[in-house]
Formats: structure tokens, C-alpha cells, sequence
């Protein structure tokens, strides 16, 4: 049909009892399928990680067996965290949480833990300039076959324009 294959082949030339070269023998594979496969795919992470930058979105996931949270480009800004690293400590990030909204982040922890629905908590995160910035997270628990937790799988973006919008009306309604 005029298109291109991709072939892929492996063989061997095998002498004759004078040493000169006889056959050779071999074996041809058609890899075209496979290949277009990978191409489809990796056009689509592109498109996700396009989208997922253009948004500010935070994917993480939170090992439990090493404690540590490793996290995609897009948590350096959403969770201010350096981008050299490839991981950060949960009693870290934890201490980035604004005091007033622990307790609602361990609840949500465990209501996450207690089923297999994801878990939403809006929360502030220290921005890392002495003031707070305001992350919509989504968890969701990551079992073995067995049913045993082995991590939380989550999102995280900055909702912090729309909260201070949220507290603008919330006190032009109070002083009306």
C-alpha cells in the first residue's frame, strides 16, 4: 500500500566445512504494530504533560514503605518544593501544612484510608516567602492484592486565587 514497515531481523551466516561463507539463517519480525503503538503513546504523554503543566498540576504519590513523596515537575510549583530533588519526607511536606488545617488533613488521611474513594482536602501550604498558599489535594489509596495500603496516589493544585475570592464575598456579605 505504499506505506513503511518496521522490520526487524536477526541472523547468521554459517560457513561451509571450507570456512567460505554457505548460508545464512535468520529470522525477520514485523515490528510495525509495536511501534506505532509506542509512537500513539508517547504522543499522548506529551499531551498529558502539556495539560498537566499548563494547569499546575501536582501528581504525587506517597510510598508508605519509605515514607517519602515522589511528585512530577509540576509539584515544584504547586508544593514548592526544589526541583533537584526527586523525593521529599511526608513529615516535610507535612510541616508545610498551616497549623490551623492539620487536623483536618489527618481526618482526611484516614477517611481516605478507611475506603477505596478518593479523599478531597483544601488546605494551606507554606508558599515558602512567609506566606500561605491555599492546594485543592485529592488522595486515593494504592492497595496490594491482598488489600494492604502501599500508598496514597494524589493531585494537588493551587486554589489560592479562589479561596481569597471565596473570603472577599464571605466579609462583603458579613458587612452587608
Amino acid at each position: 500500500d505504499g506505506g513503511t514497515r518496521w522490520i526487524q531481523s536477526q541472523w547468521e551466516v554459517k560457513a561451509a566445512p571450507d570456512g567460505r561463507p554457505e548460508r545464512a539463517v535468520g529470522v525477520v519480525l514485523d515490528d510495525t504494530e509495536i511501534f506505532e503503538l509506542a509512537q500513539s503513546l508517547s504522543a499522548a504523554h506529551a499531551q498529558l504533560k502539556l495539560a498537566l503543566d499548563l494547569g499546575h498540576i501536582a501528581i504525587w504519590r506517597h510510598d508508605f514503605a519509605t515514607d517519602n513523596v515522589h511528585y512530577n515537575s509540576g509539584a515544584q510549583h504547586v508544593l514548592n518544593v526544589a526541583a533537584d530533588r526527586e523525593d521529599i519526607p511526608v513529615a516535610e511536606l507535612r510541616a508545610q501544612v498551616h497549623p490551623d488545617d492539620r487536623e483536618r488533613a489527618d481526618a482526611s488521611i484516614r477517611e481516605a484510608l478507611a475506603s477505596d474513594r478518593p479523599s478531597d482536602l483544601e488546605a494551606r501550604f507554606a508558599d515558602g516567602q512567609g506566606g500561605w498558599r491555599t492546594l485543592l489535594t485529592r488522595r486515593v489509596v494504592e492497595r496490594a492484592a491482598d488489600g494492604r495500603p502501599l500508598a496514597f496516589v494524589g493531585v494537588a493544585l493551587d486554589v489560592t486565587a479562589q479561596a481569597r475570592e471565596r473570603e472577599r464575598l464571605s466579609e462583603q456579605m458579613r458587612r452587608m
